[in-house]
């Protein structure tokens, strides 16, 4: 199956979290700044001709982290350049995936200077990677609060929303991100991701294309093929995996929905069987491109084959889509009695299972 069921239908938070466009270490400096916290009597106290400021000020990461480190440790620091040493040393660790120290120092960060914004906003962003919503969304409001012009802080609770199951809040947040920087890609991508998830294709096509023109991205290409598909443009779905291909050729959602929509289209069925057992030799428990490669073999004549695919993806998680053609797979092995049950399983789920599935040229 393709982002249908499990992938087209419902995106899981894990493909966006899989493929999120962090924002850069100089994009949150660039807010720092805008936001007056290095302005005025704050640059006065700094000790801009201090080497490990100076080190702490570097564009390279790793000397940039070491110099801010110092700053912090060094017994004649002002307050205020710890303040900003320890923001600059969380967004290094934010930028590198250690979310647990850089929530450490933005929280120090925040006891230095509570009416700061850019702690908030890095803080949060780290809790909604990892997964803790509540207070990702708190930090984004706050920081949100401090600097209402701060787009990049909509982008993030937009994100937690939308993880928190909370797609109208997402899309408001995300459309104000966009209404305050309107060249950033990252929140039509996000937006056109929950549009695809309420079922609304056109409203995902428009803001992944225009993310695209922006700064193409394979995340992108994948929403937009996803809603391609459901629109049954098969060919323009398959265009836009081979676009995300280009640009991650590894990427297993690319690789298992261009194999789906090749293989509803009926048509390249070598073609999509290599996609499928690309996707899964990346992931040998890919639930998705185990029942995409089984209606390949279904529809290829391939029976016991598809069952055996079939058999596994509902093992790794059960849909309608695997229990429908793994019923029609056991009626033309002869097994009528495991057939009909399947069948009915899936339209006990999914009232809809046999109009869909005879669309794609799979009928008992």
């Amino acid at each position: 199956m393709s982002e249908r069921e499990d992938k087209i239908g419902g995106t899981t938070p894990g493909a966006w979290r899989r493929a999120i466009v962090w924002a850069s270490i100089a994009a949150l400096t660039a807010a720092f700044v805008i936001g007056g916290i290095m302005r005025g009597g704050w640059l006065s106290d700094l000790p801009v001709g201090d080497p490990d400021w100076q080190r702490c000020n570097s564009p390279q990461a790793d000397l940039r982290m070491a110099g801010c480190t110092a700053v912090i440790n060094s017994p004649h620091a002002t307050r205020r350049a710890v303040f900003v040493a320890l923001f600059r040393r969380g967004a290094g660790y934010l930028r590198k995936g250690n979310n647990a120290s850089a929530i450490a120092d933005e929280t120090r960060a925040i006891g230095l200077s509570s009416g700061s914004f850019a702690p908030f906003a890095a803080r949060g962003t780290a809790y909604e990677n990892e997964s803790k919503y509540d207070k990702a969304i708190a930090d984004e409001t706050r920081a949100i609060s401090l600097n209402p012009g701060n787009a990049y802080s909509y982008l993030i609770r937009g994100l937690a929303h939308y993880h928190s199951g909370h797609e109208t809040l997402a899309i408001a947040d995300e459309t104000r991100a966009i209404q305050l920087n309107p060249t950033d890609m990252r929140a039509y991508v996000y937006r056109g991701g929950v549009y695809k998830d309420e079922g609304k294709y056109a409203l995902a096509v428009a803001d992944e294309t225009r993310a695209i023109a922006l700064k193409p991205s394979a995340l992108a290409f994948i929403y937009r093929g996803i809603a391609h598909e459901h629109l049954g443009q098969h060919d323009l779905a398959i265009a836009d995996n081979t676009g995300a291909l280009g640009l991650n050729p590894n990427d297993p959602l690319a690789l298992n929905n261009r194999c789906w929509s090749r293989a509803v289209a009926g048509k390249d069925y070598a073609l999509a069987l290599a996609d499928c057992n690309k996707a899964l030799q990346i992931n040998a428990h890919d639930a998705a491109a185990l029942d995409s490669r089984g209606v390949i073999e279904l529809k290829t004549g391939q029976i016991r084959q598809a069952i055996s695919d079939f058999d596994a993806s509902l093992k790794i998680g059960k849909n309608p889509g695997s229990l429908y053609a793994r019923g029609v797979a056991e009626l033309r092995s002869g097994n009528k009695r495991a057939g009909d049950a399947d069948m009915a399983a899936a339209k006990a789920i999914d009232g809809s299972i046999e109009t869909t599935y005879a669309a794609y040229g799979i009928r008992p």
